[in-house]
């Protein structure tokens, strides 16, 4: 993914390995040694917030040019993507990650016309890549507010256009930790703003809660 999305901040990769019986594959990362941005919010200026929305939201951009005909992880796995699955059976390992798919894109299509709100739903055509996981503890950012690193790809995966938006509204790993001075949303309302200028709008569709 490096190579087709090359402007992406992303640690070094010491090394990686697809495990074909788990469906999934793994890497292993240098440690990038700043903060995160749940951290550096309270010190952050607005307009340093707002800079560092904007670029995720372009990054995001980058990533969804590189699109699939499948419902897949970057290594051709299973994505591990809770929100668009049933709830564990209470006897299923919590250690255990579910995964869904590889699927082709009308079978995905089907499964997601019968999971979410709305069954008409256009799904588009093809699929983009996306982090899925933006949340202020994977992103990692200099003392001048600059974007250092994105972190924890494990939910990366080609998804329906809808879903890049879509995952701040339902996901509560978007939120920050509240105080007097910052709202726990701030954040997702931010970088929701900043990925509707680039084109993306979130869906009002009712998931599981992952």
């Amino acid at each position: 993914m490096k190579s087709k999305a090359p402007c992406i901040p992303l640690p070094e990769v010491i090394y990686s390995w697809v495990d074909e019986e788990w469906n999934r594959s793994f890497l292993i990362l240098k440690r990038v040694a700043r903060q995160t941005l749940r951290d550096a919010w309270p010190r952050l200026p607005s307009s340093q917030r707002t800079y560092i929305a904007n670029r995720t939201a372009k990054y995001c951009s980058e990533l969804a040019a590189v699109t699939s005909l499948t419902f897949e992880s970057a290594t051709g796995c299973g994505v591990l993507e809770p929100f668009l699955m049933a709830s564990a059976d209470p006897s299923h390992p919590s250690w255990k990650p579910r995964l869904l798919g590889p699927l082709p894109l009308a079978t995905f299509t089907t499964y997601l016309s019968n999971w979410l709100s709305q069954p008409c739903l256009d799904i588009g055509l093809p699929l983009h890549f996306y982090h899925a996981d933006l949340g202020p503890d994977n992103i990692v950012v200099s003392d001048n507010g600059h974007i250092k690193a994105i972190l924890d790809w494990e939910s990366a995966g080609f998804y329906p256009k809808f879903w890049i938006a879509s995952k701040l509204v339902v996901s509560l790993a978007f939120n920050l930790n509240p105080t007097e001075e910052t709202k726990k949303g701030a954040w997702r309302e931010l970088l929701g703003s900043m990925l509707k200028k680039q084109g993306y709008e979130p869906v009002n569709v009712c998931v599981a809660q992952g």
